[in-house]
């Protein structure tokens, strides 16, 4: 029990009072097992002269290894006695090792509930604990992973307009919700900064399906920003609205900050990015904005393709995409739209200026609520006038964060 089980081997050495006698027990248990069924085959007992052993020699290697002292065979009664109280012992041993291990479960669940708790919903504590083969901790550690940013558009003018309690209350209630909607969708949350909301999917379980996920959250964290107001008619809060930018890559997750306060954030290039989509639903004036690795992991949806950028600070192009709706629910008026788009965004990228102009126009006319439409009208009109060199691949250049 001592040498070869792991939890006999702490139970002995962290209760010497009663794990021990236990151990001695089981040891004790054995080898009256083996004298006993050597004493039914030996019946009458008989000198054992040609193996070198005698029934005392027996009884005192007996006594010496099992702390039995003095152990007659032929005191059958007497043996079955011990043996039965042997049993109750061994019984009392399972039962400690039932408690032992409901007791480790609970020390695990509070200290997992104590690290992740305020970050991921109750379903993935649950799930967490459940896998005991997993070790979960704060260690940092690389994953593909998907990040969420979202803000509150001219969110410095509502708090011009609002008293200090009152916009505590507005974003308590906002957050709130938000995060109902992320938890539900199996997120979880990273930071509430001001206005901002970062969350991420992918840590601390793994999530196959993160990206899906991440844009159903948006479109979620979009219909409540939408009823807002309406749901909040005593607090008189206002209207709200805000922009999602989504990323996928690789991010390094883990707990990090310093010795006085930490957290369980995600860092990298790919988060970065993430937060510069949420900043371009401004220029595109969209609400969602999701970049080419997303929409590659999330094929359920369908999108209207923005443009193909560079960032400030990076020179990889990244083609982003507004996310529209799930495939099945896609309209035949929105379908020939995105047809028309990518002809359009062809004749474009091919720098066939007239074709290209004449499409957006088109669309703007038909859709003059899409500001994607004027941007192009204005940039083939412009590159028309002073074209680019002839090795252009149409990638926009962001100079702003």
């Amino acid at each position: 029990v001592r040498g070869s089980n792991p939890l006999g081997r702490a139970f002995f050495t962290a209760s010497p009072h009663v794990g021990q006698p236990l151990c001695l027990t089981w040891t004790r248990f054995w080898t009256r097992s083996g004298l006993d069924s050597l004493n039914r085959r030996s019946t009458p007992p008989r000198p054992l002269a040609a193996s070198r052993i005698s029934w005392s020699a027996v009884r005192r290697s007996v006594g010496r290894t099992a702390g039995l002292g003095r152990y007659s065979i032929q005191h059958r009664r007497a043996g079955s006695r011990t043996c039965s109280a042997t049993r109750g012992n061994i019984i009392a041993l399972l039962m400690f090792n039932m408690i032992y291990s409901f007791l480790t479960e609970r020390q695990q669940r509070r200290q997992i509930q104590t690290m992740f708790g305020q970050y991921v919903p109750k379903a993935h504590i649950d799930e967490m604990i459940s896998d005991p083969e997993q070790s979960y901790g704060f260690r940092g550690e690389e994953r593909n992973m998907t990040v969420l940013f979202s803000d509150i558009r001219d969110f410095t003018s509502i708090a011009e307009k609002l008293d200090v309690t009152t916009l505590k209350d507005m974003l308590n209630a906002f957050f709130t919700e938000v995060t109902e909607q992320i938890f539900k969708h199996d997120g979880t949350i990273d930071k509430y900064v001001g206005d901002m909301v970062m969350a991420f999917w992918g840590a601390p379980l793994n999530d196959p399906n993160q990206a899906e996920h991440a844009i159903l959250t948006g479109f979620a964290m979009l219909e409540v920003a939408e009823q807002f107001s309406e749901k909040h008619p005593e607090q008189d809060f206002p209207q709200l609205k805000i922009g999602v930018g989504i990323n996928t890559g690789v991010m390094n997750v883990g707990d990090m900050g310093s010795t006085y306060r930490r957290s369980y954030t995600v860092l990298g290039d790919a988060v970065n990015l993430g937060s510069r989509l949420e900043s371009l639903t401004k220029y595109y004036k969209v609400k969602l904005i999701v970049s080419e690795s997303t929409a590659n992991e999330a094929e359920r949806f369908a999108y209207r393709q923005l443009d193909k950028i560079t960032v400030r600070g990076k020179k990889e192009p990244v083609i982003i995409y507004e996310p529209l709706c799930l495939r099945e629910n896609l309209t035949r008026e929105l379908s020939e739209e995105l047809a028309l788009h990518q002809q359009a965004l062809a004749d474009y990228n091919q720098q066939k200026w007239e074709e290209a102009k004449l499409q957006f126009t088109t669309l703007h006319k038909a859709h003059p609520e899409r500001h994607l439409y004027e941007i192009y009208m204005e940039r083939s009109d412009t590159l028309q006038k002073d074209p680019p060199p002839s090795d252009w691949s149409g990638v926009y250049v962001h100079e702003f964060k």
